[in-house]
């Protein structure tokens, strides 16, 4: 053999060897690290849930949604929320989902997890610029206008976006379509307008997860998020793909109102919302003592001032309760507590009625009055009459 040609093969081998080490290296290199879980979605929930809002140019919340989606079973769930839902009690009055909109989205996703007894996730608040974004970066949607959408211009003259019949939308008039509400129409009726428009542009957007991610966090300024982009993007991939596959359930929440048009309030309507809520979010629910979930009292006036109900909020939280908005119920002379079950008199009850200045007499087991809630304040005009100088504290 050669000088030349051992000199060859021992160069060949030397390059076979290199390329085998590094082969090996690569294989056993440290594994990267997963996705670090927020602090905002607890670990040992499986199903994750983001409250979507879009609002108008007065800042006002026009449109609102919860979504869900569980990954062991690929299904998701969505809740439509009335912008007049009450969520809050505040010195004029009931505050609702539409009045939060100047708000942060952590104070929106926090009113929305108190009043549905939700754990929400994370949540995106969308001005009407970043919601025409969308819609042109999934080059518009169809939908059939049932009126012309006519809107003030900057000159101060009428515009007419979307004429009646169905058409393709494009980003500003798709916007419209979903935060105008039309002459002698109700809240409902525009819900549906978004619901449709909102599961269009989910179906459409990029399926690939990084262009998806991209995407969401290039809707800039007009868009404000309480979770991380990405995660918000991953989120829609995944509600895409359940929309594809048609394992979505949706609903509107149960709710009774009163008044009409934009100044319509609604209030949650137990008896049949808890059922709702519980069937698309039972994954999701809040549970005392889990991830800081504080007892919730839900507070209905049967005869209380706004004063007075304040007041109430204040005290409930102070003593470490969360204050749920209950709307108004049939005027009573007495106020009183009520806990679904006798085991809950003790370490809820009764220190929700010390709180109040109530005495203990004053709690009362009733399950009707406590569906989805740990307990129910029926605030009559005497609450408060005789408040406690040091507030009980819950467990």
């Amino acid at each position: 053999m050669s000088r030349r040609l051992v000199v060859g093969l021992g160069a060949l081998a030397v390059v076979i060897i290199g390329i085998l080490i590094a082969l090996l290296v690569r294989t056993s290199a440290s594994p990267q690290p997963g996705p670090t879980p927020t602090t905002s979605e607890s670990a040992n929930l499986r199903q994750s849930a983001f409250a979507v809002t879009v609002r108008d140019d007065t800042g006002n919340i026009t449109d609102g949604v919860v979504m869900g989606y569980d990954k062991p079973t690929s299904k998701a769930t969505s809740l439509s929320l009335q912008p007049g839902l009450g969520v809050d009690i505040g010195n004029d009055g009931p505050v609702t989902l539409a009045e939060l909109g100047p708000q942060s989205p952590q104070t929106v996703d926090t009113q929305l997890s108190d009043q549905l007894g939700v754990r929400i996730a994370g949540g995106l608040i969308m001005d009407r610029l970043a919601f025409a974004g969308l819609v042109d970066a999934v080059g518009g949607v169809v939908v059939d206008v049932p009126a012309p959408i006519i809107v003030e211009g900057s000159d101060g003259k009428d515009t007419v976006l979307a004429k009646a019949g169905r058409h393709r939308l494009y980003g500003p008039a798709a916007a419209a379509y979903v935060t105008v509400l039309l002459p002698g129409e109700s809240q409902p009726a525009r819900m549906a307008r978004f619901d449709n428009v909102w599961k269009q542009v989910i179906t459409t957007l990029p399926s690939n997860r990084d262009r998806l991610r991209t995407i969401v966090g290039s809707l800039g300024s007009s868009a404000r998020m309480s979770i991380a982009p990405e995660v918000f993007g991953d989120f829609l991939a995944d509600y895409q793909s359940a929309l594809i596959a048609k394992t979505v359930t949706s609903a509107n929440l149960p709710a009774s109102g009163t008044g009409a048009g934009a100044t319509e309030l609604y209030t949650l309507t137990p008896v049949t919302a808890v059922p709702v809520i519980t069937d698309l979010f039972g994954q999701a629910l809040l549970v005392v003592g889990e991830d800081g979930a504080l007892p919730r009292v839900r507070v209905v006036s049967t005869g209380a001032t706004v004063a007075s109900l304040v007041q109430v909020k204040q005290e409930l939280t102070s003593a470490k309760f969360v204050y749920v908005w209950g709307g108004s119920g049939a005027t009573v002379p007495t106020s009183n507590v009520y806990v679904p079950n006798p085991a809950l008199t003790v370490p809820v009850g009764q220190p929700v009625a010390g709180a109040l200045g109530l005495p203990n007499n004053a709690v009362i087991v009733n399950k009707a009055n406590t569906l989805g809630v740990d307990a129910s304040v029926a605030a009559a005009a005497t609450i408060l009459a005789t408040p406690s100088s040091t507030p009980s504290s819950s467990r």
